[in-house]
């Protein structure tokens, strides 16, 4: 066990405070609330994971009104990094998941990510879901620039920025939406971002860099989705 809070007053850099590491608890192996929403996870089927528990509490108030069969659990990383084993040709799927697995074994059939909006949760995404889908879990993504596609200024950083400014509603929509994204076309989407948004992914450097990303995401994916997103990824 342990607590979290943050720091509401206005300027501060570390607004986060939580106790530190330990043997007996680190949060970078830690799920939070998972044991709190195991009945939605028997009753939905669906877990929607967040950054933080600050996202975690801004998600669950805009997903409770939704009936009880389409109401997913939301439960929160205690740390964006993902500590599973990784050792080549050694580890199976559950142990490179990592805490994640808890999620399988917990019920779970679908897993919504929902991280923040900056290049860590993009790239945490990279990391997750392929282990995540490793286990047989259908995942999407969330995107919170859904509530702004067309002013990269107006997105919010977090999901309780979306809350505490546009309400429940928005955040809703953006959880609802993430069906539309499946793992395989966000990684698409990711590559070819990646691709345009430099001066020089013209260049063959940039895009054998770019290869070299992609190849350790393909590498997580279970076969089928190897077989189905590899030829396509290949052409992008």
């Amino acid at each position: 066990g342990g607590f979290q809070f943050r720091n509401m007053r206005a300027g501060t850099v570390d607004r986060y405070r939580s106790p530190l590491n330990s043997p007996a608890m680190q949060w970078t192996k830690t799920l939070i609330g998972l044991a709190e929403d195991l009945e939605a996870v028997h009753t939905s089927g669906h877990v929607v994971l967040c950054e933080g528990r600050f996202d975690q509490l801004a998600v669950r108030t805009a997903v409770r009104d939704l009936p009880a069969a389409e109401r997913p659990a939301v439960v929160a990383l205690g740390g964006i990094s993902v500590r599973g084993e990784s050792q080549e040709g050694v580890s199976t799927p559950v142990q490179r998941a990592g805490v994640l697995a808890q999620l399988a074994t917990a019920g779970a059939s679908r897993v919504t990510i929902l991280l923040d909006t900056d290049v860590r949760g993009t790239d945490a995404v990279c990391v997750i879901g392929p282990r995540l889908a490793a286990l047989g879990l259908s995942v999407d993504v969330a995107r919170l620039a859904d509530v702004a596609p067309d002013d990269a200024a107006a997105v919010p950083k977090d999901a309780s920025k979306l809350l505490a400014t546009e309400g429940p509603a928005p955040l809703r929509a953006v959880v609802q939406a993430a069906q539309a994204r499946p793992l395989g076309r966000f990684i698409a989407q990711w590559l070819s971002h990646r691709l345009s948004s430099t001066p020089t992914s013209g260049q063959l450097w940039t895009r054998l860099l770019a290869l070299d990303d992609l190849v350790a995401v393909l590498a997580e994916l279970p076969p089928p989705m190897q077989a189905e997103w590899g030829p396509r990824l290949a052409r992008q």
